[in-house]
């Protein structure tokens, strides 16, 4: 999941930053930097969780 996270996030940032050097559209894709996001944070929180059940145990 954080792979994931990353290549959507960073990937769709890297590939807007970069739009004029190339000739790719990379707007088309911008909606997955929200899902990169997400993504992450998602995997954050679930290692938070994992964490804090690991100390209650």
């Amino acid at each position: 999941m954080v792979l994931l996270g990353v290549i959507f996030f960073s990937g769709s940032i890297y590939g807007l930053a970069t739009n004029s050097l190339s000739g790719f559209d990379f707007k088309s894709i911008a909606l997955m930097t929200p899902v990169g996001g997400l993504l992450l944070i998602m995997s954050w929180v679930i290692m938070l969780i994992g964490i804090i059940k690991n100390k209650m145990d």
